[in-house]
């Protein structure tokens, strides 16, 4: 066993207490206010945040405001009694649909109904203060995020610990909040990578390691319609299982295309395998993916290439 892996056993023994993570959502302003850019600029400008729904145009608590949404509507919507009881310090992701935009705002107030000329322009009634920063990069969105923005709803929870923590480093890293320690090489590779990010790393990895090419994804038994098939240049095909920290890869033969495919590559930051390996999983190294992140930072993926770079607080310079 590996010292890092030792030492991760080690930790799972003997806990490291931590502060609770925070409450994190998604919220899709085309369908919660009647204004999409005016909302923005109130939340940019003002640092508001919101839904709409408005009762009037005069100034009211929550119980007033209750009392007036079910005289009007019969009930309180879900979206406006959601915003209304999200804790103090969620974290919120919205989208500007017109630009592709993604921004991540912290609660800082409770609810407050707004209104007037502000109110009445950007349809934004329900409201929260916020502080909100702007996602300079797609590759900073995590793609579960991004997915989130597909539908009709207007505020959900995300109940997902691994990307709460991770949209919760993004916020501090954005807002540029003192004394932020940066993640060292490990941290990054078993923390802030969500699974799609660890299995585009490893695939790189590979593809460099051992030129094999990334041929599309074939639809075939045992393969998912996500999965990219890698042919060398005998012909051997092989196949990438890898997930984040703490997440089982599972490496036993009924689980895997073992007739369909010659070789399996197979990876977890935190060692977490499943028993009774087959014959042609092949194990990726740690240490030599750490090497490979420090090295060739400009064959990583893009949200890789951030965090290492943040890192080693510095920038890669790409050859050429």
């Amino acid at each position: 066993m590996c010292s890092h892996h030792r030492c991760l056993r080690e930790l799972q023994m003997f806990p490291i207490s931590s502060s609770p993570a925070p409450a994190l959502y998604a919220l899709l302003l085309d369908a919660a206010v009647g204004n999409r850019t005016a909302a923005l600029d109130v939340c940019r400008e003002h640092g508001l945040l919101g839904v709409g729904w408005g009762v009037g145009s005069e100034a009211m608590d929550w119980p007033s405001y209750e009392q007036r949404a079910t005289e009007l509507n019969g009930f309180v919507h879900a979206a406006v009694q959601e915003l209304h009881d999200l804790p103090h310090g969620s974290l919120i992701w919205t989208k500007d649909s017109a630009n592709g935009a993604f921004y991540l705002a912290k609660v800082t107030g409770p609810w407050r109904y707004l209104h007037g000329a502000t109110a009445e322009s950007s349809g934004m009634h329900n409201v929260r203060s916020v502080r909100v920063v702007i996602c300079g990069s797609a590759t900073q969105v995590p793609a579960t995020i991004a997915s989130c923005f597909i539908g009709g709803w207007v505020i959900q929870r995300i109940y997902d610990d691994h990307l709460t923590r991770r949209s919760e480093r993004l916020f501090d890293e954005l807002a540029a909040e003192p004394d932020l320690p940066r993640p060292t090489l490990d941290e990054v590779l078993t923390d802030y990578l969500d699974d799609t990010d660890v299995y585009s790393l490893v695939c790189a990895y590979i593809q460099r390691r051992f030129g094999y090419l990334a041929m599309p994804p074939a639809r075939r038994p045992g393969l998912g319609s996500w999965e990219y098939v890698l042919r060398d240049g005998y012909g051997c095909e092989a196949i990438v299982r890898a997930k984040r920290g703490g997440s089982i890869v599972s490496c036993n033969a009924p689980s895997l295309p073992a007739d369909v495919i010659d070789r399996v590559f197979v990876f977890s930051p935190t060692g977490t395998y499943g028993a009774e390996r087959a014959s042609n999983v092949i194990e990726i190294d740690y240490d030599e993916l750490i090497d490979f992140m420090r090295d060739e930072r400009w064959h990583l993926p893009g949200t890789v290439e951030q965090w290492v770079s943040r890192a080693l607080d510095d920038v890669a310079v790409r050859p050429g």
